[in-house]
């Protein structure tokens, strides 16, 4: 077989960035529970979310879909949510279907009328909202959480929404605690509930605030991190990855690594 060199020269295409600070990457596309294929084995748990081609389903009217991630270690004061293939059909019924939620204890994303950051609970520390009407679709979500008292940043497929805050920051929140379990899909602060109406298609977390020129990259490209983690791994086994390496071969192949 073979062997190249990529043949790519931008630092932003090639990816390596893209790896630093990655906590944990799911790619929505398998049967099962979720595979964390950032090297932290991350893995998550679903619960009545079912698989609709290459992304999950949530049924608000079951409502008790959820994926259940674990605590993620270093993520803390900053973080940067992509959620890939997105689509939301209503708020849910009762307009408080929450997209994220930190066992509510720091941070949810409500996805309602007009679509919400609520950073605490009990829903009076930092407040930011942003208008969104439904049903809508979209190939990438980012959010931005820079910390505790600035305000988050969010992009709809590359377009910047401009938040609206509703109460004043409150400085000792943190955007998501490295000592709880994340909800995605619903609340399950006492239970799963407050399901979202809609699909995921992916998610990755990182413990900084990427860039606009890296969340732009992401959305060109949603697998960079796999085919950047793969350079890395064929790098340290001495050699480049093979000639037409497809991205589905090298997720299957880094995840064939990662599990051995």
């Amino acid at each position: 077989m073979s062997i190249i060199k990529p043949q790519i020269t931008d630092p932003l295409r090639l990816g390596h960035w893209s790896t630093r600070g990655l906590e944990a990457a799911y790619a929505f596309n398998q049967a099962g529970d979720l595979v964390d294929s950032s090297l932290n084995r991350y893995h998550g748990v679903i619960t009545g979310a079912t698989w609709s081609g290459d992304r999950l389903f949530f049924d608000y009217l079951t409502d008790a879909d959820v994926v259940m991630l674990p605590a993620l270690a270093n993520v803390g004061q900053e973080a940067t949510l992509i959620f890939d293939n997105v689509s939301f059909a209503s708020d849910g019924g009762d307009g408080q279907s929450q997209l994220v939620n930190c066992n509510g204890t720091s941070i949810y994303i409500r996805v309602d009328a007009t679509c919400r950051i609520y950073r605490d609970y009990s829903e009076t520390g930092g407040i930011w909202s942003w208008s969104q009407s439904f049903p809508f679709s979209l190939k990438q979500l980012a959010i931005v959480l820079p910390n505790s008292t600035a305000t988050p940043a969010v992009y709809y497929d590359l377009v910047s929404k401009t938040l609206s805050t509703t109460s004043a920051p409150e400085g000792s929140v943190t955007p998501i605690s490295n000592a709880t379990a994340i909800a995605v899909g619903s609340n399950t602060s006492p239970a799963a509930i407050r399901t979202i109406d809609g699909y995921i298609g992916g998610l990755k977390i990182y413990s900084r605030c990427l860039s606009f020129a890296e969340i732009a990259e992401l959305h060109r490209n949603p697998y960079l991190p796999w085919q950047a983690l793969q350079w890395e791994l064929f790098a340290g086994q001495g050699g480049e990855a093979p000639a037409g390496l497809s991205i589905p071969v090298a997720m299957h192949h880094y995840n064939q690594l990662r599990c051995a």
